[in-house]
């Protein structure tokens, strides 16, 4: 069967088995970053009030299994619930949610992260957003949860109305969060070079471009990490009066070089651009380009 009746097969199981215990089991689609989309099935038990956070269980994996011959409808229907029954009992999970709507938990848990503004202005209407250059800084509520690993939920203009508080107190409070988020720049060596490679890349890299000192940027979790540029103090003191070139590697990550006359912004471009064909999931891309920083000026901006 294609996905459509696959999807209504699935449904009909679920409802058939537990719809007694269940407002509401419904298939939603779940729009992430830089265009990526996908559906997943929502639990909603009778009787749960206030905010129930749980993942969207994504149908395409359930999907493949079925297409390969390993699982039916009724099989992976199944597979559904009991990760649903899986994280029904994750109570750090349940704890999270229930602190949503207090702003003094979520002073003190959020976080800035960067997203590519260009391909998100649908994603983007409804969050409270700072433009920086061609990307937008949004603010996600990030909580540790010890099965699932990382739980975050973005802010949206709604729910900072019911906060009552203001956007310079969030972006103020997620700036203190993020210096505290263990950021720190790491020497790279010819990491990217290699992958490329690796890859069969022969005439395009960082090591053919001249490129011998190379630093990441990011968090202690490898989490949204590419926010560590919003630190201008970090980002000074590591430069020490040098001018940096800075690489989007991802959403996690930024990497800065050297800046120097051995390469061009267009070579390095380019290389940007070939790490996010090769290594980087689509929703976790920033841009295709490159950023330049002035120390004199202590500015980023865009190159030409």
């Amino acid at each position: 069967m294609d996905y459509n009746r696959f999807k209504e097969e699935v449904l009909r199981e679920l409802k058939e088995k537990h719809g007694d215990v269940m407002e509401k089991i419904r298939v939603t689609l779940v729009k992430k970053t830089n265009g990526v989309e996908y559906e997943g099935v929502v639990f909603r038990p009778k009787g749960a009030g206030g905010i129930v956070v749980a993942p969207v269980l994504p149908l395409d994996t359930a999907y493949k299994a079925y297409t390969r011959g390993k699982a039916d409808a009724a099989v992976c229907a199944e597979a559904l619930w009991k990760e649903y029954e899986q994280n029904k009992g994750n109570r750090e999970l349940q704890q999270f949610a229930g602190n949503l709507d207090r702003w003094d938990f979520v002073k003190k848990n959020v976080y800035p992260i960067l997203l590519l503004a260009e391909g998100n202005r649908e994603l983007l209407s409804g969050l409270v957003s700072v433009p920086l250059l061609d990307l937008a800084v949004v603010f996600i509520i990030r909580g540790k949860i010890s099965d699932a690993g990382c739980s975050s939920v973005k802010i949206t203009d709604a729910m900072l109305k019911e906060y009552g508080a203001t956007r310079q107190e969030l972006y103020d409070a997620a700036m203190a969060n993020m210096k505290n988020d263990g950021y720190v720049f790491e020497n790279m060596d010819d990491l990217i070079g290699d992958i490329l490679k690796q890859k069969g890349f022969k005439d395009t890299g960082m090591d053919m471009l001249g490129v011998k000192e190379m630093y990441g940027l990011s968090n202690s979790s490898r989490l949204y990490g590419a926010a560590g540029i919003l630190d201008r103090k970090l980002v000074r003191e590591f430069a020490n009066g040098r001018n940096m070139y800075i690489l989007p590697s991802s959403v996690h990550e930024m990497i800065f070089v050297l800046a120097s006359d051995r390469y061009s912004v267009t070579e390095l471009n380019r290389t940007v651009a070939d790490i996010n064909e090769l290594q980087v999931a689509v929703e976790e891309r920033l841009t295709d380009h490159c950023y330049f920083y002035d120390a004199e000026k202590d500015e980023i901006r865009m190159e030409p």
